[in-house]
């Protein structure tokens, strides 16, 4: 996939699977620019790809729920004279630590304001400068857990959930623009929180995969690049699937963990 001389903005990538997203991006060409909020982590970052291809990493701090900080994102890139081809909307809060009764609606209000909210503000910057440009692509990041659920995450499952409707809706309003929308749905990815489980729980969890193993952060980098490629040039409004199977079947064959 050759993605040459274009600019992407990937948010969320200071870490993890984001972070594997820009780097793809970069070992494939582009100019990438690295969100995050802390000045800290986008600066770590960005001095990381720097070893895979020095100047291809650009900083852009900024709270994807605030629309000051996210037009200013989009403005810098303009400045750089790097106009967005590639938005990946990857930015995430888990919304961890709340059952469903004892959840305080602030809680609610922080997962979806960065999972919906932030989707919705760095779209439209992104497709109001893609309409000026003749076209783009925007690579939505929602979950599998969006169409079966799992306990204890229900901020961020409704999240997810609307970033497929999200993922259509956008697809249907901005494809006479030229612009493509799609979205990668991932299951298991082994982050850093998978080195603290033990060998019984990593044993469940890949029993419960037809394919037997969790995603690599390279896994969900090369569906986002594909729907971002010229390869996937007549797909807009579509999911695609990376859980290693694990939607095709009736029950897995461990208990869920």
């Amino acid at each position: 996939m050759n993605f040459n001389e274009m600019s992407v903005l990937v948010t969320g990538s200071t870490k993890h699977t984001g972070l594997g997203i820009a780097r793809m991006f970069i070992e494939n060409g582009a100019y990438v620019f690295i969100n995050g909020r802390k000045n800290e982590d986008v600066e770590s970052a960005v001095k990381e790809l720097d070893k895979v291809a020095p100047g291809r990493a650009y900083a852009a701090r900024g709270d994807i729920s605030n629309p000051v900080d996210v037009e200013a994102m989009f403005e810098s890139m303009d400045k750089a004279n790097k106009p967005i081809d590639v938005l990946v909307n990857n930015a995430c809060n888990l919304g961890l630590g709340y059952s469903f009764l004892d959840m305080p609606a602030e809680h609610f209000d922080s997962v979806i304001s960065v999972n919906l909210r932030g989707l919705f503000l760095c779209s439209q910057a992104a497709a109001k400068r893609m309409k000026a440009r003749g076209g783009g692509a925007i690579v939505n990041i929602g979950s599998v857990t969006a169409t079966r659920a799992i306990r204890g995450r229900f901020a961020y499952i409704t999240s997810k959930g609307g970033i497929e409707s999200a993922t259509r809706a956008l697809a249907l309003e901005l494809g006479s623009l030229g612009i493509r929308v799609n979205c990668v749905l991932p299951g298991y990815i082994h982050t850093t929180r998978w080195d603290e489980l033990d060998a019984a729980t990593l044993d469940i969890r890949r029993a419960n995969l037809p394919l037997g193993i969790e995603a690599k952060y390279e896994d969900i980098a090369g569906a986002v690049l594909y729907l971002a490629s010229k390869l996937s040039a007549n797909i807009t409004g579509a999911t695609l699937v990376v859980d290693g199977g694990g939607l095709i079947q009736a029950s897995p064959e461990k208990l869920d963990v």
